[in-house]
């Protein structure tokens, strides 16, 4: 396998859900552009089956010869089957007439999505279909606690954000597995997490704790960190916990700090103070837009934590627009 390969899925999911509209549940619309990807990645990389219905057996994949292609190829393989048992789950629920023709092939599609991409998180959700809320809760448990040590040591707030992401995700999951399974204080995720990932990390993952422990060491030594500071609002922490977000709040905080710095020069009125305002409103104008796409494809039952965002956006870009007029 080679040295350089380097390969980011939770970015790359995170970025390909939200350009093609799965934020608004449109999995029809995912799965298009999954079948394009995966097409023009296998174009790329020489792995087309022949034309028409000639099929061209490939030859076995050499590990020396692997690369990012190849393990976008099956992450987008797989994000391509679990997209259609989404969208045949969602018209099961329309369809009465054929519901049970309908789940029975979204059941299908999940399983060939697991075969493309065997996860913790992918592994779980499927056990959870099925009802096998045992093994589902271990497996997601393990996945959540995971996901929570990436945020924990994660050395920009960009990759803690989709770490955090995936997390809550998978978090109302964890919940409804503890319910159905009868667990005492089943609304309590992270303490369940910690309790279920504990015994069973190690015997999920091989070698968990040596590969969280290197991983640690690695974003240790990373002397460039871009991080976010922690914003306060009326006595409350504003959580920046989606991807976007963060890009966006970066841009404020770096066009603050030029702002900060031109004021300490004693230039409150010169045309680099000028500037930093200006910066500041675009960013925040872009931040306030981020904010509002977020808030309006949340379901009704989701997290307020996007609302509170969004409120201290429009804040700050009212306040910022009196002081610099």
């Amino acid at each position: 396998m080679s040295e350089n390969l380097s390969f980011r899925a939770l970015q790359l999911s995170n970025e390909q859900r939200n350009a093609y509209e799965l934020r608004y549940h449109d999995f029809a619309r995912y799965r298009k552009h999954c079948a394009n990807r995966t097409h023009r990645t296998r174009s790329t990389l020489k792995m087309t089956h022949g034309k028409g219905r000639e099929f061209k057996k490939l030859p076995p994949l050499k590990p020396e010869m692997i690369k990012d292609g190849h393990l976008q190829l099956l992450l987008m393989e797989s994000e391509r089957a679990w997209a259609y048992s989404q969208d045949l789950l969602a018209q099961s629920q329309k369809n009465t007439e054929h519901a049970t023709t309908l789940r029975h092939s979204a059941t299908g599609r999940f399983r060939r999505s697991v075969s493309w991409k065997s996860t913790l998180i992918l592994n779980g959700r499927f056990l959870r279909y099925r009802e096998e809320f045992d093994d589902a809760l271990v497996q997601l448990s393990v996945a959540r606690h995971l996901l929570d040590e990436l945020a924990g040591a994660a050395r920009t707030s960009k990759d803690q954000a989709l770490a955090t992401l995936f997390g809550d995700e998978i978090g109302p999951e964890i919940r409804y597995c503890a319910h159905e399974l009868g667990r005492a204080e089943a609304y309590n995720v992270d303490k369940i997490v910690g309790e279920v990932a504990a015994t069973n990390r190690n015997v999920l993952v091989d070698g968990c704790d040596a590969l969280l422990e290197a991983f640690k060491k690695q974003e240790e030594s990373t002397n460039k960190r871009k991080t976010l500071r922690e914003i306060v609002w009326e006595g409350e922490p504003v959580p920046v916990r989606n991807p976007e977000l963060v890009d966006v709040f970066l841009k404020v905080q770096d066009a603050q700090a030029k702002l900060e710095s031109s004021d300490a020069q004693g230039k409150s009125n010169s045309k680099k103070s000028v500037a930093a305002y200006d910066a500041i409103l675009l960013a925040l104008s872009d931040a306030e837009e981020v904010a509002k796409k977020l808030a309006d494809a949340q379901t009704s039952s989701g997290p307020r934590d996007i609302s509170f965002v969004h409120a201290y956006i429009v804040y700050q870009l009212v306040e910022f627009n009196v002081i610099s007029g």
